[in-house]
Parts: structure tokens; sequence; C-alpha cells
């Protein structure tokens, strides 16, 4: 749960870094004093995109200790039968999901500055997307990806709701930091409801 906290940790100074890094080292005003309101507001700007973006971060974040944290969701006392996946198509399959991530939240950017309505947006839209990819990479380390997504639409509207909430965890100070370690527990607490024998 450590290394999970750890590196959501990482990944968010990681990308505000990189924001303050590419403002310092370009010039969008003539004036000095302009250019450093510049740098000072993106800065902070940056702060506030890296924790909405923390959601799209979650699956590549929770992959790389995918095994640990589910095996420490059973206990000492389960030995859970796993599904033997390759890790660097599991990590590829995160990374494709963090950029259709990305995609859809520029394609749907016009409507995250309509208030109250980005609110909407912004849940729905991730929540979806967060719930799919977990609950799939939970469900694919017990039955194989293939009846994972089967699973999936069957239970689509319930993991569609665990995903809303997962979204939502994912923007509160503080919590958010556990979001992937809590993503993974909760997806296989609802893997085992609808699929008590596995």
């Amino acid at each position: 749960m450590w290394l999970c906290l750890l590196l959501t940790i990482v990944c968010a100074i990681a990308f505000i870094g990189l924001v303050i890094t590419i403002l310092s080292t370009t010039n969008i005003f003539d004036l000095a004093w302009l250019e450093t309101i510049a740098d000072l507001l993106g800065g902070a700007g940056s702060f506030v995109v890296a924790w909405f973006l923390l959601p799209i971060f979650m699956p590549l974040i929770a992959g790389l200790m995918e095994d640990n944290i589910i095996k420490a969701a059973y206990g000492a006392k389960q030995d859970p039968v796993q599904q033997k996946q390759s890790f660097l198509q599991n990590m590829a399959e995160d990374a494709r999901f963090m950029g259709v991530a990305i995609l859809l939240n520029i394609l749907v950017l016009p409507l995250y500055f309509v208030p109250i309505v980005n609110i909407f947006i912004y849940y729905l839209l991730n929540g979806y997307l967060l719930g799919r990819e977990f609950f799939t990479n939970v469900a694919g380390w017990h039955l194989g990806k293939k009846p994972a997504r089967l699973l999936f639409k069957e239970y689509k509207l319930s993991v569609f709701g665990g995903g809303v909430l997962l979204a939502f965890i994912a923007t509160v100070p503080g919590v958010s930091f556990f979001a992937p370690f809590i993503a993974i527990v909760m997806m296989v607490h609802f893997f085992h409801k609808i699929n008590p024998h596995k």
C-alpha cells in the first residue's frame, strides 16, 4: 500500500515538474513581469490539473503492484487462483487505457468550463473508464481477459457505479493517493460478490 502511495505521489510530482519546466523555459510574453505571473499561474494550475488527472494514471500505477494487492486483499488464509498473464502485456493495456482516457478528456474539455455540467461529465466519463479498467483487470487476473470482458458486459451498470465512486475518491485530497490500492481491493470484493466460487 505504501509503495502504491509513493508511486502516486511520484507521478503527480513528475507531471507538475514537467509543466513547471516547460513554462520556465518558454517565453509567452515579452514583458518580464507578465512572464513571471504566467509562470506562477501555470505552476499553480499544474497542481490542479495533476489532481484531476490522477484517475487517468491510476490503472498504470496499480498495474505495477496488482499481484501483491490482490493477494493482500485475500489475506494469508486464502490462495486465490490466478490466470497467468504477461506483465508487459498488462502494462501495455494500462498505457492504452491512459491514452484513451486522456484523449476522451481532451474531447470533452470545452464542457469542463460549463458550471455544474463539468462535474457530471468528469465523474461519469472517468467513472465509466475506471470501473471498466479496474474490473477487467481484477476479473482478468482470475479468469483471463476475454471472460473478464464478457463479465463486465453482464454487470456493467454495477461496475459503472463503482467506477464513479472511485473517480470521486481519486479527487478527495489525501485519500486520492491511496485510490489505486482502494480500487483494486474494491473490485476484488465486487468480483467475489458476483462470482462467489472463484
